[in-house]
């Protein structure tokens, strides 16, 4: 895949679908990112914290979801 990267790069090529969603989960981004539709998220714990809750289901992302409202409670406010 370097040799195709470095095509992409230069505009020798168009990447397909299917290298653009390799790419993208190789670089933990989006599709749209990497088309420049999308600005970068953070590369800080709440930016790798909303990039793997949106890859969780709907079920496992309220079970998260209610896990954070509970640590809320439990922490001393500012």
């Amino acid at each position: 895949m370097p040799a195709a990267i470095s095509h992409f790069e230069t505009g020798e090529r168009r990447p397909s679908l299917e290298n653009l969603l390799k790419l993208a989960d190789a670089l933990a981004v989006s599709v749209d990112y990497l088309l420049g539709r999308e600005v970068a998220r953070a590369t800080s714990a709440s930016g790798k914290l909303l990039r793997n809750f949106e890859r969780l289901s709907l079920k496992d992302q309220e079970v998260i979801l209610d896990m954070a409202k509970l640590l809320l409670k439990k922490s001393p406010k500012p």
